[in-house]
């Protein structure tokens, strides 16, 4: 049974300047409902007086990554996330090229990648449920999950009239869902509050900030994720999960880090 999402809007825009601190211990008054130590030093947060930060390098040095899945060739169950997509015969965007529809939770077979044609990614897909079952076509990157990632987006994040929905992109729903399998939400199902804070331009880049609440836990059980993705194909980083409720400013340094102030 789905859970009703409270959301936080965050319309901060404080600018503050980067400066020394002491160092912000693991625990820090937060109730640990998740370990972050494998893919981030904790002990790098910065505190500046009740606001802290954060250097997405001096986070990460030393831990696993934390990056999109990437897949090989070999073919994988995936489900539909938007409204009306096309199912084509060629991967253009005509409508002669229009060979159906596919809608959210549509499951597909995605049997190649196609890769960046005529202004989009692509893959080929067998169609297994919907209105166009049993079709075969090029379906846009943009509107495809895999099963596992779909569980978590229409667990915790698909809810008519909240800030994410169905016409959020698809690569921002990617990358929060795998966050929370990181977190293992997808074996613990913790009762999670996830929102979207800010997106802020940098150049080819964007940065998102996002807010993981577990509503289990009284007290400090807030979490923020930040996440870099490219405007000129899907990758993205998840830069830093950490502690907190909010972002007030994220500024970019020479060496292509970034440093995020939160609260």
């Amino acid at each position: 049974m789905k859970k009703q999402l409270l959301f936080t809007l965050v319309a901060s825009a404080i600018m503050l300047c980067a400066c020394g601190g002491s160092s912000l211990g693991p625990q820090s008054g937060y109730a640990p409902w998740v370990d972050l130590s494998m893919h981030y030093d904790l002990s790098k947060v910065k505190n500046h007086g009740g606001m802290k930060s954060f250097n997405t390098v001096e986070l990460t040095h030393g831990r696993v990554p934390f990056t999109n899945e990437r897949f090989d060739n070999s073919e994988y169950n995936a489900t539909v996330v938007g409204l009306n997509v096309c199912l084509r015969s060629q991967p253009i965007v005509r409508n002669s090229t229009k060979r159906g529809h596919v809608h959210t939770g549509d499951k597909l077979t995605v049997l190649r990648p196609i890769g960046y044609a005529n202004g989009k990614f692509w893959d080929y897909v067998y169609v297994n449920s919907g209105l166009s079952a049993g079709r075969e076509g090029y379906i846009c990157t943009d509107y495809i999950v895999t099963q596992e990632q779909y569980e978590m987006i229409d667990y915790y994040a698909l809810y008519t009239g909240l800030n994410l929905d169905y016409s959020t992109p698809s690569k921002l729903l990617q990358a929060v869902s795998d966050v929370l399998l990181k977190l293992d939400a997808h074996r613990n199902h913790p009762n999670l509050t996830v929102s979207l804070l800010s997106k802020l331009p940098f150049g080819n880049e964007q940065i998102v900030v996002y807010q993981i609440r577990n509503n289990s836990i009284a007290g400090n059980n807030s979490l923020i994720a930040v996440v870099q993705f490219f405007n000129n194909n899907n990758d993205y980083v998840v830069l830093g999960v950490v502690p907190g409720n909010g972002c007030n400013n994220v500024s970019r340094n020479p060496n292509g880090s970034y440093d995020v102030y939160f609260y």
